[in-house]
């Protein structure tokens, strides 16, 4: 690849459509060679930030996810129209204890965090704009929760 590629897909947010939204992601992985690690890390950064959508959105929620990939990184958007929440700055959620006493909820933040290796918000399209960046030919022991 010598230039940026991109690819964008629209969408109600409903568990089928995140659903084909993450298959739609694995062809474009799969399609440009990505690492494996750099796809799971899509996956995870993608399916929390749609469950969060899904979770504490409301109803008949909007959403987009755009894709760009030029030879050093990999820049994943997602927008949708919910209510404002700042992922980028939300306070991370760390486990202390056993899991038997760890309260639900909070962590997927913590997983953007660590599977992305920039995370950036931003109030413009739809109205939350969060954009997660990976950067291409790491090593896996680079990409790996908590490096």
């Amino acid at each position: 690849m010598t230039e940026a590629e991109r690819w964008r897909r629209d969408f109600p947010v409903t568990v089928a459509e995140t659903v084909a939204t993450a298959r739609w992601l694995d062809t474009i992985a799969v399609e440009q060679a990505l690492p494996g690690e750099t796809a799971y890390a899509m996956q995870i950064c993608l399916e929390e930030l749609l469950g969060n959508v899904l979770r504490h959105g409301g109803d008949d929620r909007r959403a987009s996810v755009s894709v760009e990939i030029d030879p050093n990184r990999l820049a994943m958007t997602v927008e949708d129209d919910a209510r404002p929440f700042d992922v980028a700055s939300a306070p991370v959620k760390h486990v202390h204890g056993s899991l038997e006493d760890l309260e639900p909820g909070g962590l997927g933040i913590g997983l953007v965090h660590d599977f992305s290796d920039r995370i950036e918000y931003s109030r413009a399209g739809l109205g939350n704009r969060v954009t997660v960046t990976f950067t291409l030919g790491k090593s896996a022991s680079e990409t790996a929760p908590g490096r």
